[in-house]
């Protein structure tokens, strides 16, 4: 994992630039590079839409797409530290929530792995090993500023089975924050939404790599070439719930279950109603107009008729109206 952030925060880092930018790069144990499959995370102390933000972040990806051919997954994150300054930047609070099944704990455990370079940054509070009921009371009463992300929970501490649809259906009524997930089956359960591959992607691909390899090519080759792209996808209700705004996600974020409002569900109508209500009131603009030139007309014929019999009476002539 690569970590770039901004020098506004106070994370130590293996190497800084001399623009400002902090570089964390993962390692293994030997000190040898990350395999293939890389992933590099940029943490901006402003807000997105500034645009020095902009500029930088597509020099970035720019950068890494010509500077190396493994696939690199690239993740933005923007702090705002203008608009909410203070401690609680620096106080990243995240709640891991995961079952006691074979599989969470071995899932949970490779999540802890990764994330420990992020230990002395980040205060990680591990839910696991607990009953469905011990849980909805510790998202019940966690902190604010806390964000909880749901790993998988086939079984929790009381040996109740579930699929973690289920669980996320059981528990996330009780949370008083933010629930983010990696998998978009989850959408549209509780969570607010997270960076994803679909499943719908990975049968795609996985169908692709079999025809490749059907058709002679080496299963080895294919697979390592294979790879997976993250997008961004949200459930727009629990955007509303948690006064989220669209505009400061992710750019290329899919928002599901979105609720079109009245101008989407009848703009037709409503601009065939306002063009009718134009041309009636051009029309009746129109006739006021013509109007006002016939009376202007009919008092001048009137004035000049005046004058004219003014004149005759005058001069004592006699006129002949036909």
């Amino acid at each position: 994992m690569l970590v770039l952030h901004g020098d506004r925060l106070p994370i130590p880092a293996e190497k800084t630039t001399e623009q400002g930018l902090t570089i964390l790069a993962g390692t293994s144990a030997a000190g040898q590079a990350p395999a293939p499959g890389q992933r590099v995370l940029v943490l901006y102390s402003d807000e997105r839409l500034l645009p020095a933000n902009i500029i930088m972040d597509e020099a970035i990806r720019a950068a890494f797409a010509a500077g190396t051919k493994n696939p690199v997954e690239l993740y933005s994150e923007f702090l705002d530290v203008a608009r909410f300054p203070g401690e609680e930047q620096q106080q990243r609070q995240v709640a891991v929530v995961s079952g006691s099944g074979p599989r969470d704990r071995q899932f949970a455990d490779v999540y802890r792995k990764e994330m420990t370079p992020f230990g002395n940054r980040v205060a990680f509070t591990w839910l696991t090993n607990l009953s469905m009921e011990e849980l909805r009371g510790e998202l019940s009463r966690l902190a604010d500023h806390t964000v909880v992300l749901f790993l998988t929970m086939f079984q929790d501490a009381a040996g109740k089975t579930f699929t973690s649809r289920q669980a996320l259906d059981a528990f996330a009524p009780a949370s008083r924050v933010p629930i983010y997930g990696y998998y978009d089956t989850y959408v549209g359960h509780g969570i607010v939404g997270g960076w994803m591959v679909t499943f719908e992607e990975i049968g795609r691909k996985a169908a692709q790599l079999g025809v490749r390899i059907l058709a002679g090519e080496d299963p080895q080759a294919a697979a390592r070439s294979e790879s997976y792209r993250a997008v961004p996808i949200f459930d727009w209700r629990q955007l509303r719930q948690w006064n989220i705004s669209e505009q400061g996600l992710p750019p290329g974020s899919i928002v599901r279950f979105k609720e079109a409002t009245y101008w989407e569900q009848h703009y037709r109508i409503i601009i065939t109603a306002l063009s009718l209500c134009l041309l009636e009131a051009l029309l009746i603009v129109a006739l006021l107009v013509q109007l006002r030139r016939r009376r202007l007309a009919e008092a001048a014929l009137r004035e000049s008729e005046r004058r004219l019999t003014l004149a005759a009476s005058a001069a004592h002539l006699g006129i002949w109206i036909r």
